[in-house]
Parts: C-alpha cells; sequence; structure tokens
C-alpha cells in the first residue's frame, strides 16, 4: 500500500480513528452507523476503493430507505431536548467537539485523502474551512447569562 505521508497509510489511519472512536468500529475495523443512538450496521455493506491506489480500504453500512427514515425521525425527536439545554451549555458542548475536532485534524485530513481523493492541501482546507465556520458562528459562551 502506497505511503502518502508518514504514518498516513490506510491501517495506520484506521488504527487512529479507532483509538479516537473505539465505538465507531465493528470488531473487524469496518466503521458503523450512529442510528437511534445506537453504533450498528444496519442496511448492507458497500465495499469501498480508495481513489489513491484502487485498493480495498474498507466496507460501510448503507441505509435503506426505512432506516434512514427512522434515523431522520430519531434525530428530530431529540430537537426538543437539545433546544431546552441552557445556550452557554449549548455552546460549551459544541466548543468541546470542536476542540476534539481540531486535535485530530490530521487524522480528518488524511482519511479525507484515502477516502475520497482530495489532495492533501485540499482536505486540509476543507477541515480548517469545516472548524472556522463553526467557530466564528456561535457566540462567546462565557459572556452569555444562563437563562438564555
Amino acid at each position: 500500500m502506497p505511503v502518502l505521508l508518514h504514518g498516513a497509510d490506510w491501517p495506520t489511519l484506521t488504527t487512529a480513528a479507532r483509538g479516537v472512536a473505539q465505538e465507531a468500529f465493528a470488531a473487524n475495523d469496518h466503521p458503523l452507523n450512529l442510528i437511534e443512538g445506537r453504533w450498528g450496521e444496519p442496511g448492507r455493506r458497500k465495499q469501498t476503493l480508495s481513489p489513491v491506489d484502487g485498493r480495498p480500504i474498507c466496507s460501510y453500512p448503507m441505509l435503506g430507505l426505512e432506516a434512514a427514515r427512522r434515523a431522520v425521525r430519531f434525530a428530530a425527536g431529540e430537537a426538543p431536548a437539545w433546544a431546552a439545554v441552557s445556550l452557554p451549555e449549548r455552546c460549551r458542548r459544541v466548543a468541546a467537539c470542536l476542540a476534539e475536532l481540531r486535535e485530530h485534524r490530521d487524522l480528518l485530513v488524511s482519511l479525507l485523502v484515502w477516502e475520497i481523493g482530495k489532495t492533501v492541501k485540499s482536505a486540509a482546507a476543507d477541515v480548517d474551512r469545516c472548524t472556522g465556520g463553526v467557530a466564528g458562528n456561535f457566540p462567546d459562551y462565557t459572556a452569555l447569562p444562563e437563562d438564555r
């Protein structure tokens, strides 16, 4: 398997991703879907070939229409609970998520390279645009009143 950057071969990246989110992987290192609050393998698996070299890298669980509808209904059902969380607490949670994304930036960049064939520069710009967009669109929670 080609090495794009030291430590950025697919098996190393899979191990690193599993180390960050063990619950999101099956025993065979293939990713799972988070549906209705649980990690699992609804639907059928689809083998994915890397555009980097055409080799199989993993298989992803593909949702059927009814599973996708259930997932959307469940997510919509979670909205009232999220809305009931105070704005400062929501901001703290978003900031914590953002910190995790930034901590694992290089891993996310490398995964994008292998999974969809982006250049390192393009993948890095996408990850940075994502985290920068989130950071720029939520208030400084330390300055917000708790009852807002």
